[in-house]
């Protein structure tokens, strides 16, 4: 019989951020999870046809670690993500603690020989509501919170990083909140790596009765298609197109398998997805710190970005945002001006110069600046 995940613990922290936040963090929240559900989907309902084994378990740390046993911080593009951001000797330390997490619960379940069915809608359910807990604190810092300026500050934002890490059981996710927050709040980034994609979801027995899904699997193989027809843009990166159509395939497959699950929020996931792409995927909002664009001098570089509010500074900064692999990873890249152009907070500027170095920064020495409407897609794509 399934074994239902237990939704309770990340779905009281989700209700409650929900309600003491902001309805545009609220947003950027959904389309998040919804980034992370969407690049999760075809590697969770593909766990339904696997065959029980020890190599089955490995099988999803290819892709993004969702619907493993193991930690998903041991899956390969959480490793390679990390490895790019943040360089090797983070990266060497999550994967020592994940190996060493592994190691327990694999001696801890030693003596559990009782096989467990494939549940892809309950895992997906409490990953879905794990995230979006995960991406509402991950957006409130980003929106609210300042530089520490104590201890009791750095304290603090450790400890939201900490939760916020147990709350994100996708590696990846974890580690793409961790790059969007590093230049807002050094402490909770380092809260974030040291807990993300080490908690997986967790099964726990249950006397309920498995159900028949079929009509919420239909709702998520739709949303998939959705996605599929209108592109990826804000949720996912187009690199990733193949996501959406696998997504598709796998939710028709386990309908036509007949798929049944034990969980009562059968329809949380594709309820989250369909509202999602009802709402669209709004850039994060512009923090007061800033990443700086990855510039050398003597190049040329055409940029659209919005201006953000410097009333005091000589120069004027434009920010974008980047996705690396979904929405949750959005991170700020910020292009500092040679001088102040006559453009109000939020404007969107196509800028065309050549890279200089000044006082020790780098910045973009201004041959034209052209004022455009905001792009359909206000993402880039790394």
């Amino acid at each position: 019989m399934p074994r239902p995940i237990r939704p309770a613990v990340w779905g009281v922290p989700a209700l409650v951020l929900a309600a003491a936040l902001p309805p545009t963090v609220v947003h950027g929240a959904l389309a998040a999870a919804a980034g992370g559900l969407f690049e999760a989907a075809p590697f969770v309902l593909a766990a339904a046809f696997a065959p029980r084994g020890r190599l089955a378990a490995l099988a999803p740390l290819l892709g993004c670690g969702c619907g493993s046993r193991l930690p998903a911080a041991l899956a390969l593009p959480s490793i390679a993500l990390c490895w790019f951001a943040f360089g090797p000797v983070p990266t060497v330390l999550r994967l020592g603690a994940a190996a060493l997490l592994a190691i327990r619960a694999r001696g801890s379940h030693a003596h559990d020989n009782a096989p467990v069915e494939a549940d892809p809608l309950a895992d997906l359910a409490a990953l879905g509501l794990a995230s979006f807990a995960a991406a509402l604190l991950a957006e409130g810092l980003r929106t609210i919170a300042a530089p520490a300026a104590g201890p009791l500050d750095s304290l603090l934002a450790l400890t939201l990083g900490l939760v916020a890490g147990t709350l994100a059981p996708c590696g990846t996710t974890g580690i793409g909140a961790a790059m969007a927050l590093r230049s807002v709040s050094p402490f909770a980034t380092a809260g974030l790596l040291v807990t993300s994609g080490m908690f997986a979801p967790r099964r726990t027995s249950s006397n309920g009765e498995a159900r028949d899904v079929r009509a919420a699997l239909v709702l998520l193989a739709l949303a998939c298609a959705i996605l599929t027809v209108r592109g990826t843009h804000g949720f996912l990166n187009p690199r990733l197109w193949f996501v959406a159509p696998l997504g598709t395939v796998c939710a028709i497959a386990c309908v036509l398998r007949g798929t049944r699950s034990a969980t009562r929020l059968a329809y949380l996931v594709p309820a989250i997805l369909l509202a999602a792409l009802v709402a669209g995927s709004p850039a994060p909002q512009v923090s007061r710190a800033t990443i700086p664009y990855d510039l050398f001098p003597g190049r040329p570089l055409e940029f659209t970005g919005a201006v953000v509010a410097r009333p005091k500074s000589a120069t004027t900064t434009l920010v974008r945002f980047a996705i690396l692999c979904c929405r949750a990873d959005a991170e700020p890249l910020a292009l500092e001006l040679d001088r102040r152009i006559d453009a109000r907070p939020g404007t969107w500027v196509t800028v065309r110069g050549v890279a200089i170095e000044r006082d020790a920064r780098a910045m973009l020495r201004v041959e034209n600046a052209v004022r455009v409407t905001a792009p359909a897609d206000p993402f880039l794509y790394l």
